[in-house]
């Protein structure tokens, strides 16, 4: 049976419009919040996520972890320039994900797995606050579906 709003006299809408409307809604706030929150966040954590961001850099990363390599072993397994590679192991050494060091006339590359265990930690940090707040809307969806059933029985 459908339900009357008191003000307007109009059917008031079911539960599942007013469900979707809480979705948009919900999804709007978190998504301004999520904006928000993410321009303050720590230029180091900035810098770590921005060096992740380029496949030639993960590329470069996912080589190195199997052991140390020098510049030069590493710009050989890329079809980029000497100096486009040396770019980009300078943005993963600012980054803190790799240390460069000499030996003799050759600079070996190494792997800082400290800074991609903070990412980690960041990550698993908000995967928790996300699925609570999810696991906490799945369970007033369904209050509310349980509600709606339970009225329309009566």
């Amino acid at each position: 049976m459908d339900r009357i709003h008191p003000l307007s006299g109009q059917t008031a809408p079911d539960i599942t419009t007013r469900l979707r409307v809480a979705i948009i809604y919900l999804t709007v706030y978190l998504t301004i919040w999520l904006s928000i929150f993410v321009r303050t966040q720590d230029h180091e954590l900035n810098r770590l996520f921005q060096a992740l961001s380029d496949t030639t850099r993960r590329g470069i990363l996912m080589r190195i972890r199997e052991g140390d390599r020098t510049v030069n072993d590493i710009a050989s397994q890329f079809d980029i320039s000497l100096p486009a590679v040396s770019k980009h192991l300078s943005i993963l050494e600012r980054a803190g994900l790799l240390t460069r060091r000499k030996e003799g006339r050759k600079r070996i590359c190494h792997v800082e797995p400290k800074q991609l265990q903070n990412a980690t930690e960041w990550l698993e940090f908000y995967q928790s606050f996300w699925s609570e707040r999810l696991e906490n809307l799945r369970k007033i969806i369904e209050s509310d579906t349980d509600d709606a059933t339970h009225r329309r029985k009566k």
